[in-house]
């Protein structure tokens, strides 16, 4: 599966993809965040599997996220890929709730797109 966005040149633009399979209540295929740092002609395209049956249902959402979002999602994966490693180093949670030093998290406003495509024969 491919799905296919445009990208504006002329601003920075980060982006959260994630790919469900059968429902939304199901852990994502597919789940990350990028910038558009790669776009040349405005056009982004995202890859997924191709190993779908017929009556399959494919949800893929492409979510619009700011800096500061795509910072902590980085950051959190970071930390997730550390821990267990007795050799890592500590992953730092990036985040924008400043003032209260216990508080770890972000605040933003999402704006998303979705399609829901069943496989057909």
């Amino acid at each position: 599966t491919l799905t296919y966005l445009t990208d504006d040149l002329m601003a920075n633009n980060y982006y959260r993809r994630q790919l469900n399979i059968g429902s939304l209540a199901n852990i994502p295929e597919q789940d990350f965040a990028t910038s558009d740092d790669f776009v040349d002609d405005g056009t982004i395209v995202f890859g997924g599997a191709f190993d779908f049956e017929i009556g399959d249902t494919i949800i893929h959402t492409i979510t619009h996220i700011d800096k500061s979002y795509y910072d902590f999602l980085n950051s959190v994966q970071g930390a997730v890929d550390v821990n267990g490693n007795p050799f890592g180093q500590p992953g730092a949670i990036i985040s924008n709730l400043g003032g209260n030093a216990d508080a770890i998290g972000i605040f933003t406003g999402l704006s998303y797109d979705r399609v829901t495509v069943v496989i057909e024969k």
